[in-house]
């Protein structure tokens, strides 16, 4: 997929895709539980790739986790520093991440490797 037509798409659907997605995680148990132990079994510095406004980070910050999250759309990105001001955000492809080798002790892609 072309990240162009990608990150120009998500712009256009940053803020009402934040306000759809805002309480995402209220109800679904399984991925809550999911993200939990992956926070809890992956100590240090946690990647959330293609974070979109920033909820899948949000929750792995409160599990314990210090948290990056990363997105294409410069959009989301603001959303996602709107919503969560406390945490850290980048804007940049998820196919060339800004990261050292051994920085993160993990990565998450929830729903965004569609677009690679």
């Amino acid at each position: 997929m072309d990240p162009t037509t990608t990150q120009a798409s998500y712009d256009r659907l940053a803020s009402a895709y934040a306000q759809q997605l805002g309480d995402e995680l209220d109800h679904k148990p399984r991925e809550r539980q999911l993200l939990a132990s992956f926070a809890h079994e992956n100590p240090g510095q946690l990647g959330d790739v293609g974070c979109g406004p920033g909820h899948i980070t949000a929750y792995l910050h409160a599990q314990g986790n210090d948290v990056v999250g990363v997105d294409l759309s410069p959009a989301m990105i603001a959303q996602a520093r709107q919503t969560h001001p406390t945490l850290t955000f980048r804007q940049a492809d998820m196919r060339h991440l800004p990261f050292a080798d051994g920085t993160l002790s993990g990565i998450v892609a929830f729903y965004s490797l569609i677009h690679i």
